[in-house]
C-alpha cells in the first residue's frame, strides 16, 4: 500500500485548492514559514499573504483573531489545522477558498529588549509642578485606555480591573495625550497580581508621537447585584429583580444574591442602581405577640407547640419566646419561616426575665421559670 506524508498530503491539498481557485478566482491565503509580531495576539495577516478580487473581503480575512501572541523572547507553531478551524469558527468557507504556502508557521513575539527598556523620549514640560489629583487623573486615563483595549481583544476574560502607575516626569505628557489618545497595543491580556512593565504610544496636542514607560497589572473586576428595573420603597425583592453589574470603586454593594432576596427596600430604586446593605431590611417573619409554632427536634422525632412571640425577628434570627396561657416559661428559638420558630440546645441567648430559677427540660430547652405570684394564686 502506498503511503503518503503529512507534508506531502498538505501539498496535494494545497496544489488542488490553488488550482480550484485559479478557476473560480476564490480566496487564496499563502501561509508563510515564519512571522514576527508586536501586538498581544496573532491575525491571519500576521502570519499569510491573502490576495482576493474584493479588496474588502481581503482586509476582513487579514482582522481574523488566530491566537494570543507568544510573550516576550519566545515562539509559538501554528500549524495548518490550526489555523483552518479558527477560520471555519469565524464562517470562511472552505470551500471557495484556496491555501498554499508552509504547513507550519512558526511566530516569534516581541523582541526581549522592546519590551523590557522601550525607548524614552523626553517628557512633554509644563510650569506647574505635579501633585496628587494630577497623577491619580493621568494614572486614570492610563487605565481606562488599557481596560478597553483589553475587553476588544479578550471579550472572555469579562470585565477587568487595571491599575496602572505612570512616572510622575511622564504625568503631564499622558495628561495631554487625551485629547487625541494612546496606543496601548502592546499590554497584554494577563491576569496577574504583580505588576508588569511595558511602553504606550502617547499623543501631545501636536500629534507628535512620545512612548511613556508604565508598570500596571490585570485583576477580574467583581460583580455585585443591582435592580434590573426601578423599585419602589417596601418592595420585597426577588431574583428576577436583580442583575450582576461590575463593582465600581467607592460603590460598595452586595455580591451575594441571598442576601438580598426576600429581603425588603429601605428606599427606591433606581435601574441599574448597586443593591447596598444599607438600601434593604429583613422582613420580620415573627412579630411581637403572635402566637408561633415551635418545633424541637429530638433525634428522628419532631416534637411541637403553640408558644407567645416576646421579640420580633427576621428570617434566621433569635428570638425570645414565651408559654401559653401565662407566660412561665419563655425559651430562646431561631425564626425558620413565616411564624414558625425551632428550639434547640444549639439556640442560645439572654433572658430579660425576673427569672429566680433555670432549668432543663426532656427535650434540652433552657426554660426560665418566671415568679408571678398572680399565676400561683389562681392554681
Amino acid at each position: 500500500m502506498l503511503r503518503i506524508s503529512n507534508a506531502r498530503r498538505f501539498a496535494l491539498v494545497c496544489l488542488a485548492s490553488l488550482l480550484v481557485a485559479e478557476s473560480t478566482h476564490a480566496a487564496i491565503i499563502r501561509f508563510k514559514p515564519t512571522a514576527q509580531v508586536d501586538a498581544a495576539v496573532i491575525k491571519l495577516g500576521d502570519i499569510a499573504d491573502v490576495t482576493d478580487p474584493n479588496p474588502g473581503y481581503v482586509a476582513r480575512l487579514r482582522d481574523i483573531l488566530i491566537a494570543p501572541a507568544p510573550e516576550a523572547g519566545r515562539t509559538q507553531r501554528l500549524t495548518f489545522d490550526q489555523i483552518r478551524s479558527r477560520l471555519q469558527a469565524h464562517g470562511v468557507s472552505l470551500a471557495t477558498t484556496a491555501f498554499g504556502g508552509a504547513n507550519i508557521v512558526t511566530v516569534s513575539g516581541p523582541t526581549a529588549a522592546t519590551t523590557s527598556q522601550p525607548e524614552k523620549r523626553p517628557a512633554y514640560r509644563v510650569s506647574r509642578p505635579v501633585n496628587g489629583y494630577d497623577q491619580r487623573r493621568a494614572e486614570k486615563l492610563v487605565s481606562d485606555a488599557i481596560a478597553r483595549h483589553i475587553q476588544s481583544i479578550a471579550p472572555q476574560l469579562g470585565p477587568v480591573t487595571v491599575d496602572a502607575a505612570v512616572d510622575s516626569q511622564d504625568v503631564a505628557l499622558v495628561q495631554a495625550g487625551k485629547i487625541t489618545g494612546f496606543d496601548v497595543r502592546k499590554t497584554r491580556p494577563i491576569l496577574t497580581a504583580d505588576f508588569q512593565t511595558t511602553s504606550i504610544a502617547v499623543f501631545d496636542r501636536d500629534e507628535k508621537q512620545h512612548v511613556v514607560n508604565i508598570r500596571y497589572r490585570l485583576h477580574s473586576q467583581p460583580l455585585v447585584w443591582a435592580a434590573r428595573h426601578a423599585m419602589t420603597r417596601g418592595e420585597i425583592l426577588q431574583a428576577s429583580d436583580l442583575v450582576q453589574i461590575p463593582a465600581v470603586q467607592g460603590k460598595p454593594g452586595l455580591g451575594r444574591i441571598d442576601e438580598i432576596v426576600g429581603k425588603q427596600t429601605r428606599r427606591n430604586l433606581r435601574p441599574n442602581e448597586t443593591v447596598s446593605a444599607g438600601a434593604v431590611k429583613a422582613v420580620p417573619l415573627v412579630r411581637t405577640g403572635e402566637v408561633v409554632t415551635v418545633r424541637t427536634r429530638i433525634g428522628g422525632i419532631v416534637v411541637q407547640r403553640q408558644m407567645k412571640a416576646v421579640t420580633s425577628g427576621a428570617l434566621g434570627d433569635s428570638v425570645t419566646l414565651s408559654s401559653l396561657p401565662r407566660g412561665q416559661e419563655r425559651v430562646f428559638g431561631r425564626v425558620v419561616a413565616l411564624r414558625e420558630v425551632e428550639v434547640g440546645t444549639s439556640i442560645t441567648g439572654d433572658a430579660t426575665t425576673t427569672a429566680r430559677q433555670s432549668q432543663t427540660n426532656q427535650t434540652g430547652v433552657a426554660i426560665q421559670r418566671v415568679s408571678n405570684p398572680s399565676a400561683r394564686g389562681t392554681r
